[in-house]
């Protein structure tokens, strides 16, 4: 018999976090951040967790925090490593070239107890659709990132609103092909304390001029994270969260609960002025925040239900989607 599957219907609290920033560009810039530095900066923000996510290099932080969890990662290409320590990276080139690279990179994140994430999907897969099959096929991937706060940002100017930013419609895409994938927003920061300014029209060449402490640093943190419903703030119970979907994604908004409870739809938010439906990749109905109660369809009418909340702003929360099956 057909029936709803719900993500979040554990019990635990949430925590949030973001599971993709950087300390630094790569080995060999001069640019780089002290990691203690950073994570003070997200634990006295609020935050709950950190992955640190650097390219070609695994940063380790060897001081612990009373209530912070900081796990170690890895980036490579559009793959992100959570709380895995071994790497195998990938080398650039064409991305049919390195397709097959990364989908043995993601698989084997999974094989040492690291949870994997789609990094900045559409500014990677710029021709998003030619690549559907390859995305489809993509083993080991628990999490997909539906926000990133640094693509195509340059000279200390966040737009959140750049489409490249987002990956929601290659994520419905994805679950309406029967794929179950979880959401996660990130910072992806890199600059906290210098501020890159462009050397012309490439944005590659680039120089940093240092930020003073009267300006805003940390420009790039805070404008989208995750949030994960564990049991316990740990390394293993963030990660098991995150491979069952407990976890939404948000630029603002908050999930207080989300859940099916005698065959409806709870939704109690805060931050928010609007809770949408969707519903197979399409808004069905629209409600004032901050409560939703919503009979479901039957389980064979369609194929996924999701929850976004909108705040005055246009910033949005994603929720899980409840699968039916």
């Amino acid at each position: 018999m057909a029936r709803w599957n719900d993500p979040y219907a554990v019990e635990g609290r949430w925590y949030r976090g973001n599971s993709h920033l950087h300390t630094f560009h790569g080995p060999g810039d001069s640019i780089a951040t002290d990691p203690e530095v950073v994570v003070e900066w997200y634990r006295s923000h609020g935050y709950h967790w950190l992955n640190i996510s650097d390219h070609a290099h695994v940063t380790r932080v060897e001081r612990e925090w009373e209530g912070f969890v900081v796990l170690s990662g890895h980036e490579s290409d559009c793959v992100v490593a959570i709380g895995v320590e071994g790497r195998a990276d990938v080398a650039d080139g064409p991305f049919e070239v390195r397709a097959e690279r990364l989908a043995l990179w993601a698989e084997d994140i999974g094989s040492r107890d690291g949870v994997a994430q789609l990094a900045h999907p559409r500014a990677t897969l710029r021709d998003w659709r030619a690549h559907l099959e390859w995305l489809l096929n993509l083993e080991g991937i628990s999490l997909i990132e539906l926000y990133n706060n640094r693509q195509g940002d340059y000279g200390g100017q966040i737009d959140w609103q750049r489409e490249c930013k987002y990956g929601v419609e290659i994520w419905d895409q994805l679950l309406l092909a029967g794929k179950r994938i979880w959401p996660a927003a990130v910072d992806d920061s890199h600059d906290y304390l210098s501020r890159p300014r462009l050397v012309g029209t490439d944005p590659i060449e680039r120089v940093w001029e240092p930020i003073y402490a009267e300006e805003e640093q940390f420009f790039e943190s805070g404008g989208g994270w995750t949030c994960a419903l564990a049991e316990q703030l740990t390394p293993q119970h963030l990660k098991a969260a995150m491979r069952r979907g407990s976890v939404y994604a948000s630029q603002g908004p908050a999930f207080a609960t989300i859940g099916i409870r005698q065959g409806a739809l709870r939704v109690e938010a805060t931050a928010c002025e609007e809770i949408r439906l969707v519903v197979d990749g399409a808004p069905v109905a629209q409600f004032p925040a901050p409560r939703l109660e919503w009979d479901l369809p039957e389980p064979s009418s369609c194929r996924y239900v999701r929850v976004e909340l909108v705040d005055g702003c246009g910033r949005r929360a994603w929720s899980a989607p409840f699968h039916s099956g």
